[in-house]
């Protein structure tokens, strides 16, 4: 997307939020800061970090779950949830956004005094999947899924969503850490490896042409490309995970190429969010609808103000009423989020995901709610509690997006799930998704723990070929 459409197009989504606010006759102060900010921060991606994709999913996910849905259910007097709160509170909960916004800011922007100096260099290292390697890398996929399918089982691939929690929850206790570690031992390695699969053959690609690309380990990309495809079908497995995938996989070509901007990586995420994702829930209670014979409406309006999907404000407004009620949890939340995999006769103590202890403090009968990542900074610490993690948060993303340069392929893998993730991660219960990141952190460092014997490296001098041609020290 270029500089003058990408700086139309930041423009454009600006102006709908303060459209619904001018016809709704809103005139909170929280509001219009909130709004001010984030204009800031999107004319900055179009034309300072133009590419900064993680820093793009990132102010995504802020527009459309706590800046453009907020708006619309506020102007139509209702949230997604029935429920009643007084200005104060619905307040108090865009001073928190506010405060989450400029503090990631300040942290991004601080870690800048710290960045390291980039070099240039004359030569550049290009790892690639070595013959044992790309052996080694299937066999990994292939077990760790037949290991879950056959704790799981093979028939609730194809069932529909809430059926599958339903059978794994009878079968291993729904949040128990015996769960979520098989899951995300049979969901985010092979995906890791699947990227790891693609980038390796663009890569051969580009830097060896009229080679043979449909090499051993081309097939083993297909072959694991197809376990992750069924495994991860839209049937049983959440949106969002499946989501993830498909994102990462168009950001890690879009990452390759270099020819896309982070704006344009805005856009792909605006639309796919607000006219895909709504409809691709379709088969989450049964597997009657038909693709071909039945009709879909696209309401993204309509979706936006009345689907829980779309709930994430009005959680953390819930957050800051237990809050007032109950007081602070001083950072139980957020270790037992992190330490997931304690089970809970080890530490009785241990908290429930924060989307379950709000709705049962507020005597919700559905406990599977989300928790924005700044709510759940807020529940620990309050104020305090958003603007160090936030501040935090933003020096990682940064540090993250340093690494990025690099484009080694583990970094660039990893770069661009974690982004891709972001959806997921930001909206929570931090509880329920941080295993995902866990596990794929450790994958990664599993992967280059062994690097030696999965990789090998070539040493090449820059042109126009090469992928990357400086790195970070």
């Amino acid at each position: 997307m270029g500089l003058l459409l990408g700086f139309a197009f930041a423009i454009f989504v600006s102006l709908l939020p303060v459209f619904i606010l001018l016809e709704s006759g809103i005139l909170s102060l929280p509001v219009w800061l909130t709004l001010g900010v984030f204009v800031v921060q999107l004319l900055k991606l179009v034309f300072n970090r133009r590419q900064d994709y993680l820093y793009a999913s990132f102010l995504c996910f802020f527009y459309i779950f706590m800046i453009l849905a907020p708006l619309l259910q506020m102007s139509d007097g209702h949230f997604p949830w029935v429920d009643f709160y007084t200005g104060d509170e619905v307040e108090l909960s865009w001073w928190i956004t506010l405060s989450a916004l400029v503090s990631f800011e300040l942290g991004y922007l601080a870690f800048h005094l710290f960045e390291p100096r980039v070099k240039v260099q004359d030569t550049v290292t290009l790892s690639t999947i070595g013959p044992r390697g790309g052996t080694l890398l299937l066999l990994a996929a292939l077990g760790l899924t037949a290991m879950g399918l056959a704790i799981g089982g093979v028939n609730r691939l194809f069932l529909p969503r809430n059926d599958t929690t339903m059978l794994l929850s009878s079968q291993l206790g729904r949040d128990s850490p015996m769960w979520l570690i098989i899951n995300s031992l049979m969901r985010v390695p092979p995906a890791i490896i699947l990227l790891v699969f693609i980038y390796d053959f663009y890569l051969r690609m580009i830097n060896n042409p009229g080679g043979r690309l449909f090499t051993r380990n081309t097939f083993y990309m297909l072959v694991v490309g197809l376990v992750v495809a069924v495994v991860n079908n839209p049937i049983s497995t959440p949106r969002f995970w499946v989501g993830v995938i498909a994102f990462s996989v168009v950001l890690l070509l879009i990452v390759a190429r270099r020819k896309r901007t982070a704006i344009f990586w805005f856009g792909f995420n605006l639309g796919v969010v607000l006219l895909v994702f709504p409809i691709s829930d379709v088969y989450r209670k049964s597997l009657d609808f038909n693709l071909l014979e039945d009709q879909l409406i696209i309401q993204p309006k309509e979706e936006l103000i009345t689907s829980p999907d779309f709930d994430a404000f009005q959680q953390q407004v819930n957050v800051s009423v237990v809050v007032e009620q109950k007081g602070y949890q001083y950072g139980n939340q957020f270790v037992s989020s992190m330490l997931f995999f304690v089970p809970r006769f080890v530490w009785p103590g241990k908290a429930e995901p924060t989307g379950r202890y709000v709705a049962n403090e507020l005597n919700y009968r559905f406990g599977n709610l989300s928790t924005p990542l700044m709510a759940e900074f807020y529940v620990d610490g309050g104020f305090i509690g958003v603007i160090l993690g936030m501040l935090l948060l933003g020096a990682g993303y940064r540090y993250l997006t340093i690494l990025s340069g690099q484009r080694t392929l583990l970094i660039a893998c990893f770069y661009c799930f974690f982004a891709s993730y972001q959806f997921y991660l930001l909206r929570g219960s931090l509880m329920t998704v941080s295993n995902y990141i866990l596990i794929a952190l450790i994958t990664c460092l599993g992967l280059h723990l062994l690097r030696h014997h999965l990789f090998i490296c070539k040493t090449l001098s820059p042109s126009g070929k090469v992928f990357f041609t400086r790195v970070y020290q």
